[in-house]
């Protein structure tokens, strides 16, 4: 339907229009002046009293007769309607030249909106079949995963049944094992009484049993300090045996209640190991050259502590974490810039139907967020106690942040002008139009709505802190360039310096890539 009646529908309904707007009044004007000329003609030949005596005399006359007949309808001197061709009585006498062009006229633009009203059904039809289909299209979806859980279901039902089959066997056994059960407890009553008989009769063997526990007393008190002797040699052959985490932490338990609360933040490593930290302070500030410095040079040497004593290693700390994320955020920003641009390009290329477009938008929100990161390097260098001061060096996550906002702001002040352009050039064809049209609608709503974000991204410049105040300056910086210069003066202005060339789209993608209203 899109690509065969609703295009004839709208070639039909253009020329149609063109034909009964532009067409028939300019044939309307000349048949009315040739009937004219012919009436006027044909009162000079009747008025003549020399000329009639000439052989071409009445031949002349009679072709200005019948041809006055042909664009008036009515023979000028007897009156007979002028036929054409042999008329049939269900079509209507002819009228006239100028007569039938102007009720041409008016038939040809009764069709035009007939076939505008046709155009806008079959639009209608169209989306609503696109409705249809997505409609289609998810049904199918919920189909499967019905599918799925069908399929799912029937596996937990085939597993409930071998479970239950499983119960029942159990169910037997522990019957069984309760029969067995009542006869121990049966057995076990009657090795109570036997135990009771027994320790009746122990009780008068047991007086000998208090002078052998006298004497292993004494025992005990040597075989301790046997012991005590033997740990020392312990410990004097084998150091490292008292040397485990596990035995320290277990000797610290037992100390009163002060030295354990100084040990709280002892760490308690896997297989009894030991560790310790050391604490460096930095003179330098975070993400500054100094501070990536140092921590390069305390990597290395925790590297070169860790080969020579054998130990595990590591350099922590949100200095240390700050600078592993902008180091990181160097290597990656690049691979984010070029796959952001380039989606950019795209989305705009489908939005916009122009490849000069789409890329003229996409560089010129490059050069906005070039300009304000530019803006904050200058920053940079300003002293602590001025304005805006105090921030030496450009915070990665803050960096990270300012890009993608700034980016999306430029792409939505695009998307906001383009698409008023492309709608204005889709219907007159007049690139110089579309820009004007394109700035009239525009201009006002890009402006307040960039100083409303101003007035937020002000408040952020004075924090004191590094992403928050680079965050409000470069984002102040980034609305009002791309609100002012580039989307009122360099943007219209490249457009009208190519010209109607900014619209250009290759063909083959003209027939691939969707067709959006904008």
């Amino acid at each position: 339907m899109r690509s065969n009646a609703q295009r004839r529908s709208e070639k039909v309904q253009k020329s149609t229009e063109a034909d009964g707007t532009e067409k028939l009044p300019e044939l309307i004007e000349p048949a009315k002046f040739t009937e004219e000329k012919l009436k006027e003609a044909l009162a000079k030949l009747q008025a003549m009293t020399v000329g009639k005596e000439d052989p071409e005399y009445a031949a002349a006359l009679e072709a200005v007769r019948r041809a006055t007949a042909a664009v008036t309808g009515t023979d000028p001197i007897d009156g007979t309607p002028y036929d054409p061709v042999p008329s049939t009585p269900e079509i209507e006498p002819y009228k006239g030249l100028p007569v039938e062009l102007a009720a041409l006229q008016e038939r040809l633009l009764a069709d035009a909106d007939d076939a505008k009203h046709i155009t806008d059904t079959l639009s209608s039809a169209i989306k609503e079949l696109e409705k249809v289909g997505n409609g289609a299209a998810k049904l199918t979806e919920g189909l499967e995963k019905l599918h799925r859980a069908d399929l799912k279901l029937a596996s937990g039902a085939k597993r409930l049944a071998g479970a239950a089959e499983t119960l029942g066997n159990g169910l037997s056994r522990l019957s069984g094992g309760a029969e067995a059960l009542v006869g121990g407890i049966d057995r076990l009553g009657g090795g109570a009484e036997t135990l009771a008989a027994g320790l009746l009769g122990g009780a008068e063997e047991s007086a000998p049993l208090e002078t052998g526990l006298e004497e292993a007393s004494v025992q005990v008190l040597d075989g301790k300090r046997r012991i005590n002797r033997q740990a020392t040699q312990v410990a004097e052959t084998t150091p490292g045996l008292f040397n485990s985490g596990y035995f320290v932490l277990s000797a610290l338990d037992g100390t009163p209640p002060g030295t354990r609360e100084k040990i709280n933040e002892t760490i308690d490593l896997r297989k009894g190991g030991q560790a310790a930290t050391m604490l460096v302070v930095s003179d330098y500030g975070f993400n500054t050259p100094g501070s990536i410095r140092l921590n390069k040079k305390l990597n290395r040497d925790a590297a070169n502590l860790s080969e020579e004593a054998d130990l595990t290693t590591a350099v922590a700390g949100g200095a240390a974490q700050l600078n592993d994320y902008s180091h990181v955020t160097r290597q990656r920003i690049p691979w984010i810039v070029i796959a952001i641009t380039i989606a950019t390009f795209l989305m705009l290329m489908v939005v916009l139907r122009a490849l000069p477009l789409a890329a003229i938008a996409v560089v010129l929100n490059l050069l906005t967020v070039a300009v304000a990161f530019g803006v904050l390097t200058v920053l940079s260098d300003i002293p602590d106690d001025w304005p805006l001061g105090g921030h030496n060096y450009i915070d990665a996550v803050g960096a990270t942040l300012i890009f993608g906002l700034v980016f999306g702001l430029s792409i939505d002040y695009a998307v906001f002008l383009l698409s008023r352009m492309r709608e204005h050039y889709d219907t007159h064809g007049d690139n110089a139009a579309a820009v004007n049209f394109g700035l009239e609608r525009t201009a006002g709503v890009i402006t307040g709505a960039a100083a409303i974000m101003m007035a937020v991204f002000i408040a952020f410049a004075g924090a004191p802190i590094a992403t928050v105040s680079q965050l409000g300056v470069g984002l102040t910086v980034a609305v009002l360039l791309d609100a002012t210069v580039v989307r009122i003066v360099l943007l219209p202005a490249l457009m009208l310096l190519l010209g109607d060339r900014v619209w250009w789209l290759p063909k083959p993608l003209a027939r691939v890539i969707p067709k959006f209203s904008v």
